[in-house]
């Protein structure tokens, strides 16, 4: 087999589904700690890489949007239409109730207290600000369900038009474009996460269907590129340093660890399980709280919330297999 055809995304992607079948849920744990190392106060020595943590946003969509393909796929194959509607209820099932069950009844608290009105419960209940507003608060929920949405649509144009292979590229040209001139749509917490998305369902396609022998040569070269942009950003061009850049370079790093992890761990397996409850529960009800009300130092705090929240979230996941899931 010659170099330049085991450079291709045919089989990248076979390695990739394998690497994912047997450690995602080690994969997910790492990026929820990742994720909880970022919303924490920044340590002494290791405080920068921590600036890194939410690079365990990227994990977690490119995993989801690999094995979500997987899902939709044998839905689609098995029942056609009704199947497509099953991906989508699957999907919903497992982010709206947990989200709703949790944050209904603080929103609730909160607009007594406040003395604010019923629309205003309203909005904040259904994350308003983060749709329409650019809001960074539980932005991931309305990003990753609109992902969601867009996947049976993605996968299919893929499947007519093989030029469909390099949305992700066009899009992160798109993204260092609005970087270099400081321009935040609406949706830019979606746009520069949605790359790596449309990545993880490019590799699963892949595996299974002719793909562009040129598409992984044309993004290592474009990934070259944009991480030397990255460093002059850091150096000689401070002006263009943003959010942008920085999480278009975390897409090769992205792959390059899922690609190359082989690491077995009870630990990570058992967070996996529960990131989404994690996610929900660490930032706003633990950490903050702890800082703000309670009064502990940040420091103090970044120990003391990760496993209170880790604990909690246990318990939650719990109680939503008994009401929601019937497990």
């Amino acid at each position: 087999m010659s170099i330049i055809k085991w450079l291709t995304l045919f089989n990248i992607g076979r390695g990739f589904y394998s690497n994912i079948k047997h450690y995602k849920a080690e994969l997910m744990g790492l990026a929820i700690i990742l994720i909880m190392c970022y919303h924490s106060e920044r340590l002494p020595v290791i405080g920068k890489l921590q600036d890194f943590g939410d690079i365990g946003v990227d994990i977690f969509l490119f995993l989801g949007a690999y094995t979500c393909t997987t899902s939709y796929l044998k839905f689609v194959g098995a029942q056609g239409m009704k199947g497509f509607r099953a991906y989508l209820w699957r999907r919903i099932r497992r982010i709206v109730p947990p989200y709703m069950i949790l944050w209904g009844p603080v929103f609730a608290i909160s607009t007594v207290v406040e003395h604010e009105t019923i629309l205003s419960f309203l909005k904040s209940w259904v994350l308003w600000d983060s749709w329409f507003h650019n809001s960074r608060f539980l932005w991931y929920i309305p990003s990753v369900l609109t992902m969601y949405a867009i996947l049976p649509c993605y996968v299919q144009a893929c499947r007519k038009w093989k030029a469909m292979y390099w949305m992700p590229v066009a899009l992160i040209l798109c993204n260092v474009y609005m970087g270099i001139i400081d321009f935040e749509p609406v949706p830019q917490m979606t746009l520069t996460r949605l790359p790596v998305f449309l990545l993880g369902i490019n590799l699963y396609l892949a595996k299974d269907s002719s793909v562009p022998q040129s598409g992984f040569v044309v993004f290592a070269v474009l990934t070259v590129l944009i991480i030397g942009f990255y460093l002059l950003t850091k150096t000689v061009l401070p002006e263009y340093s943003n959010l942008e850049i920085k999480r278009t370079c975390y897409i090769p790093f992205v792959l390059l660890l899922v690609h190359g992890w082989h690491c077995k761990s009870a630990f990570l397996q058992f967070l996996g399980a529960i990131t989404l409850e994690i996610y929900l529960i660490h930032e706003c009800l633990v950490y903050k709280p702890l800082c703000e009300h309670l009064e502990f130092s940040p420091y103090l705090a970044t120990f003391v919330a990760m496993p209170v929240a880790v604990g909690v979230a246990w318990t939650y996941n719990k109680l939503l297999k008994y009401l929601i899931y019937k497990k």
